[in-house]
């Protein structure tokens, strides 16, 4: 048996819970519905408890109930009036095989009596001959079948599909929210901080938190940038070597953010010191540390790299697959130039 549960939406989705709730009602659904949003922030989540909901037999108090039939097949992973279309592997392209399994979902009838479900994403990894076939779906809604997709990067996504979708930009929860929600979960320290390194998304924070794993590749991150700048007078690419063992798409969210920390206390002047509880955090001493060290980098210098830095990021999550170690001997060189533009 899966452990899947029904999702409740996260506190800062409860608004637009409560506008998706209103539009049920009304019977004003779109037939395709395309969230898009930075990672973290919990669309899966949320796109998962729509799901859920309109396939729910009794719905009740605003959720689907739990125990009706459908609820339970929902429970197992086995409903067969909900398709999920997703990459068969992290970071690749769903492919138009894939897209083709729509059809037959389509024009059957729903096997449960209800509605039936498709969700698919990120849409900006589908391929060319995918995004087309996913196209001549959407021109032709079949009655009582919901597109629920999903984007990470909507400028990747056609901008025909774009148009036959209703589109829903989820916005990053204010920070007061996200802090508030992870000390729910017990955590402590300097959550501004941590969340800052993740973006402002709350589940990435949580991620980074109570992950063991990601935090050691995070402080080890930091320590071969403070290495770069303690010893700037000669280039050590052994630097790069050793970050193969992080994920290249942690490294293009954890550096963006160290420079936008850089160039932000330039602004404000001198940081306070953390909290105590906030030193138990080994990457937290080293983002300070850096901080200190970056103060005279070139401002403009910065700001390209980090135009570099995202754009990468973009093309990462569009499915490209760049060699690794050349991307990080690339970016680590741009480091050691701005380095030396003190």
């Amino acid at each position: 048996m899966s452990d899947y549960s029904s999702p409740i939406p996260y506190p800062w989705q409860q608004p637009h819970w409560q506008a998706f709730l209103q539009q049920h009602e009304q019977k004003r659904l779109p037939h395709a519905l395309l969230v898009s949003g930075q990672q973290g922030i919990g669309k899966w989540h949320y796109i998962q408890a729509m799901a859920d909901y309109l396939l729910c037999l009794s719905p009740r108090s605003g959720l689907a109930c739990g125990t009706c039939r459908s609820c339970q097949l929902n429970q197992s992973e086995t409903h067969p009036d909900k398709l999920l279309l997703i990459p068969e592997d992290l970071g690749k392209l769903i492919k138009v095989d894939q897209i083709r399994q729509l059809s037959s979902t389509i024009a059957s009838t729903a096997q449960q009596g209800g509605r039936k479900v498709i969700i698919l994403g990120p849409v900006e990894q589908l391929n060319i001959n995918a995004a087309n076939a996913l196209l001549k779906n959407l021109e032709e809604p079949a009655s009582d079948t919901f597109f629920l997709l999903f984007s990470h990067v909507m400028s990747g996504v056609m901008a025909t599909i774009r148009s036959r979708c209703q589109l829903f930009s989820m916005p990053i929860p204010e920070k007061s929210t996200a802090i508030s929600w992870l000390q729910d979960l017990g955590f402590s320290g300097d959550m501004e901080l941590i969340l800052d390194m993740s973006s402002g998304a709350p589940l990435s924070a949580r991620s980074l938190l109570e992950n063991d794993d990601t935090t050691d590749k995070l402080e080890k991150f930091l320590k071969g940038l403070v290495q770069a700048q303690q010893n700037s007078a000669s280039v050590d690419m052994s630097i790069a070597k050793e970050w193969l063992d992080i994920e290249l798409s942690d490294i293009l969210e954890w550096w963006p953010q160290l420079i936008h920390k850089v160039v932000t206390k330039r602004f404000k002047g001198k940081a306070s010191k953390p909290a105590d509880s906030a030193t138990d955090y080994v990457f937290v001493r080293l983002m300070a540390e850096i901080q200190e060290l970056a103060v005279g980098f070139n401002q403009q210098w910065l700001f390209r790299f980090m135009d570099k830095l995202l754009l990468s990021k973009k093309q990462l999550l569009q499915g490209a697959n760049p060699n690794k170690q050349l991307l990080l001997e690339e970016l680590l060189l741009d480091w050691y130039a701005i380095i030396k533009s003190r």
